[in-house]
């Protein structure tokens, strides 16, 4: 067997090899559902990482410059592909899942704008390059390639998501005050329309696969709908809170008035347990706010 011929399916072979001791060592932990989700993107960062190398060498031919350059461009974008991937499997797996989360935000832009970048590039670089054959040939180049354009899709959809999560300017501009938006949002949250007497009124509902998040803010001017919410909610009252919660939790553009410190308290109410453990009610008497979460 020659020297090629052991280079083209060297790298495959790394992969499936690779990704299947992976795989046994986590399902011998039972970790099986995590694992589940992330085979894919496992055997996707393995072959991409592990091609990049291959790619820089340029397949280890005799190559002009900008054929060449092209090859390197491919690598490095097959590297950011399969670091995306792999934060996404350390994430599912909850290994240094904070850090990975941020490595996994910092390459989605780049996924989203960058390949088609350096699709471009790359195009440029091998036109009218009598060589260029060696790059659109090659059937690990062909298979990286056709990973890296479903990693662009992967890469869309989860930006639309994170738009829909964290509802960034100008898609927050529908969240309040007052907005029609608003004021459905709380009729589907509290089951009544808000009344006259709600003002400064702020709601945000999100659902992304299996979870869910509300929040509404608002100011009121009798204190009737304050109970009329507990009530309708069945809520509990607590120890009082102070706002650490708050502004955890809440945009932050919601909450210009609120008191930087933190021996400030709250009138706190919930469902009982284990029902209400994601869902709340903080009231302030003093400026006749109210805040409401519920998180599942």
């Amino acid at each position: 067997m020659t020297r090629k011929t052991l280079l083209k399916f060297a790298v495959p072979a790394a992969a499936v090899l690779l990704t299947l001791a992976i795989a046994a060592s986590f399902a011998a932990r039972g970790k099986f559902l995590p694992l589940a989700l992330s085979i894919v993107p496992l055997a996707t960062a393995i072959f991409m990482l592990g091609a990049a190398p291959v790619f820089w060498h340029g397949l280890n031919q005799p190559l002009n410059n900008k054929t060449r350059w092209a090859f390197q461009l491919h690598a490095f974008r097959g590297a950011v592909v399969g670091v995306a991937a792999l934060s996404f499997v350390f994430m599912a797996l909850e290994i240094s899942g904070e850090f990975f989360f941020v490595v996994l935000a910092f390459s989605m832009p780049y996924l989203f704008f960058g390949i088609p970048g350096t699709a471009g590039m790359i195009r440029v670089l091998l036109k009218d390059q009598p060589d260029a054959s060696v790059f659109r040939e090659s059937r690990v180049v062909w298979a990286s390639r056709l990973i890296t354009h479903v990693s662009w899709a992967g890469s869309a959809a989860v930006i639309v998501i994170a738009l829909a999560v964290f509802q960034p300017w100008p898609l927050s501009l529908r969240e309040g005050p007052d907005t029609e938006w608003a004021r459905e949002g709380f009729e589907q949250t509290f089951g009544f329309a808000a009344p006259a007497s709600v003002r400064k009124l702020y709601c945000r509902r999100v659902s992304s696969w299996q979870s869910k998040e509300v929040y509404v803010k608002f100011t009121y001017s009798t204190p009737e709908v304050a109970g009329q919410i507990l009530n309708k909610l069945q809520m509990e009252p607590g120890e009082p809170r102070g706002y650490q919660k708050i502004r955890l939790h809440f945009p932050s553009w919601w909450l210009p008035a609120i008191p930087q410190h933190d021996d400030a308290t709250l009138e706190h109410h919930q469902r009982p347990p284990p029902a209400g453990a994601g869902e709340a009610v903080w009231i302030s008497r003093e400026s006749k706010t109210l805040y409401y979460m519920h998180l599942d």
